[in-house]
């Protein structure tokens, strides 16, 4: 038998803002709390700088590369235009890439379609509430609004520790790759004989 004291006390826990979030906690509500967040984080446009930065250190190496292979020409007019015709290239590589990407599917659908459930399954409610204010807040909504510096400074500072690092390697790759493809073509020379 409940007593009155015992159904005011049921009525008042139930009626506080905590119980009614702990007990909407499905996972509809996760993601629909998920899809909020990543749209105030501004989730697809960090896809999209994401995707860019990775093209940018993508042409980075590979102008690293021709820039050695064009050191070997002694004409330097040669030089000039072979890189002008790489460069070329490679601004026609990244438009392809570009489009075709973006015909095949929209990156940042794709990344909300897999964030989303992400979230759902790794946060309760209350902690993407809790995100979800944090990111409302003065502090988070820098942290948003800095995330792109941060980023570049961040890539900024690893391509200057990475990439005479990454200038290494290439070097040794190519001159291992020149090695091997000298003594093939000295042994198909051999085996012509």
């Amino acid at each position: 038998m409940r007593t009155p004291a015992t159904v005011l006390v049921l009525a008042l826990a139930l009626a506080s803002p905590g119980a009614a979030r702990a007990a909407d906690d499905t996972r509809e509500h996760r993601l629909a709390l998920a899809a909020e967040l990543f749209t105030l984080t501004g989730g697809t446009e960090r896809v999209n700088q994401i995707i860019a930065s990775t093209l940018a250190s993508v042409n980075q190496s590979y102008r690293a590369l021709f820039e050695q292979a064009a050191a070997g020409i002694s004409d330097p007019d040669e030089r000039q235009e072979f890189l002008a015709r790489y460069e070329g290239e490679l601004s026609r590589f990244n438009s392809g890439f570009t489009i075709a990407l973006n015909q095949r599917a929209d990156p940042g659908t794709l990344a909300k379609e897999t964030m989303l459930p992400v979230y759902a399954d790794l946060y309760t409610s209350e902690e993407l509430e809790e995100l979800l204010a944090f990111y409302k807040s003065p502090l988070g909504q820098k942290l948003i609004r800095t995330q792109p510096e941060r980023m570049a400074l961040a890539v900024e500072g690893m391509m200057a520790r990475l990439g005479p690092l990454l200038q290494q390697v290439i070097e040794e790759s190519v001159q291992a790759e020149r090695a091997r493809l000298a003594a093939l073509a000295a042994e198909h020379e051999e085996d012509g004989r």
